[in-house]
């Protein structure tokens, strides 16, 4: 349960933690930043680091099929990562998840639907709207502070921060195309320790790895699935697509090799 709702042990609670009046606390996980919108907006807690290949690939063996929203099993129903993507984006390969190998690299080659699936198993959600969090899928809303859990996060409350770190393009400070600038790539989570507001804050807010949020862009259609949004920019982003207002669709079912997420909670 979250904050404010009955428990009667540590795990009733998202986060563990049950007080003695028998009520889940807002305290946040020790992996987790803790954020406390205005209101209409909630207290909510966001993942410290994209979700690594590991920390994915151990949800999926596990996992049981089936579980995943009644939209998404129309799409892919499992949870294997993809090994293809659509023509003309950063296509996923067999090589783009290997934990084995790579396993704090972000997940990446995941779709929304597993990304959803796996926050929820956490007892968490995917970002969303801040008044409303991990209800189900709500209608894009512009970038602003009254209404995305991820760009509040982002911006540190303070719109006045275009980055993460701050008002002004710093071009190595995330890994963005200005990074790696002859060979663009992944970067294990929090490498790029400077990509953030400030000490014990999430890293790779801009960069690294694009970020699934849960919300559309737009609804199925004859033609084409509904398309989901995701914000942050990628490894491969200049400067505009590093900035927290940045935001764009991608197709709920499907994977790519930059695209990951991270989980929001409360």
């Amino acid at each position: 349960c979250h904050q404010g709702q009955s428990c009667q042990q540590a795990s009733d609670c998202w986060n563990g933690d049950c007080a003695p009046d028998g009520r889940c606390t807002a305290v946040c996980p020790a992996e987790m930043a803790a954020y406390a919108p205005a209101p209409p907006g909630k207290p909510f807690c966001l993942d410290l680091t994209e979700v690594t290949q590991a920390a994915y690939a151990a949800f999926a063996a596990t996992a049981a099929t089936g579980r995943q929203r009644p939209e998404c099993l129309i799409y892919n129903p499992t949870f294997a990562p993809h090994t293809s993507s659509p023509p003309d984006t950063i296509e996923c390969t067999p090589s783009s998840f290997r934990p084995d190998v790579t396993p704090d690299l972000p997940a990446v080659c995941v779709d929304w639907c597993d990304a959803d699936s796996y926050c929820r198993e956490r007892g968490l959600h995917l970002c969303g709207q801040i008044a409303a969090p991990g209800t189900g899928l709500e209608f894009a809303a512009d970038q602003s502070l009254t209404s995305d859990q991820w760009y509040f996060a982002c911006v540190e409350g303070d719109e006045a921060n275009t980055f993460v770190y701050g008002p002004y393009y710093e071009g190595e400070q995330c890994n963005g195309r200005d990074a790696f600038a002859s060979s663009p790539r992944l970067a294990p989570v929090g490498e790029f320790a400077d990509c953030r507001s400030g000490p014990g804050r999430p890293v790779d807010l801009s960069g690294n790895a694009a970020e699934f949020i849960n919300e559309w862009v737009s609804v199925a259609t004859p033609n084409s699935p509904p398309y989901v949004k995701i914000n942050g920019g990628f490894f491969g982003s200049k400067e505009k697509e590093l900035q927290c207002k940045s935001m764009h669709g991608v197709p709920i079912g499907e994977g790519f090799a930059h695209v990951g997420f991270r989980c929001c909670g409360g």
